[in-house]
């Protein structure tokens, strides 16, 4: 899935380059290579101290980087401070999105772009009746993490889009990512695996062209402007 995901955002970034930037939800900085390369000065923001310590250790030479321990409703930065925001697997974690929202157009300047990815609730739901996980959660690990599980709320893009227009966001685009699991489900789990992590962004490609799996996508990629 992450595999999936860093080919559009790897291509939506291509060639952009930022003032400052800031990653809502750095976690131990997953896409901390990307954003140095194209913006002078970054802030990797998170709530978990210990990804934090992960994350310096992991990009302890990325000159530009500073690392803020906060959580996305109530981040310390002033108005219109940040020209590009970005925030991966984080928006469903947040119990209060629409004051994340908020904050997110109180600190991006006019006309400029927040990226944000969200899971296909339905798609959620089916998996938490499957697996018995309570609602509203989800399993989840990282790296030098255990599972644990933690609150998850995916969204659909027929009720996101609307909230973002009542905020103030404007210019909305909505790509669909990870499209394969209605096409792959017939397939047993060890070969699923494999077929993903060779041909993922591949099969995600060809599948978009088709309203079918667009609607049915595992995770949707938001790109608006303020």
């Amino acid at each position: 899935m992450e595999r999936c995901e860093e080919k559009v955002i790897y291509k939506i970034l291509r060639n952009k380059s930022f003032s400052k930037s800031l990653d809502v939800g750095s976690g131990t900085g997953r896409y901390i290579p990307l954003l140095s390369k194209i913006s002078k000065y970054i802030v990797a923001l998170d709530f978990s101290l210990n990804m934090l310590q992960i994350l310096k250790k992991k990009h302890r030479h990325c000159k530009n980087l500073d690392i803020i321990c906060a959580d996305a409703e109530h981040p310390p930065f002033r108005e219109k401070t940040f020209d590009f925001i970005f925030s991966t697997l984080t928006f469903d974690h947040i119990p209060n999105f629409k004051l994340m929202l908020e904050e997110i157009f109180r600190l991006l300047k006019n006309e400029r772009t927040f990226i944000v990815s969200s899971f296909n609730e339905k798609l959620l739901e089916k998996y938490r009746r499957n697996h018995g996980i309570p609602e509203n959660t989800i399993d989840f690990e990282t790296e030098n993490v255990p599972k644990t599980y933690v609150y998850e709320k995916g969204h659909t893009p027929e009720k996101l889009t609307p909230i973002f227009k009542k905020i103030g966001f404007k210019n909305i685009i909505v790509i669909s990512c990870c499209l394969w699991p209605v096409l792959l489900s017939i397939l047993p789990k060890g070969i699923r695996s494999k077929v993903l992590r060779i041909y993922g962004p591949l099969i995600d490609k060809m599948l978009r062209l088709f309203r079918l799996f667009r609607e049915n996508a595992l995770l949707y990629i938001y790109l608006v402007k303020a």
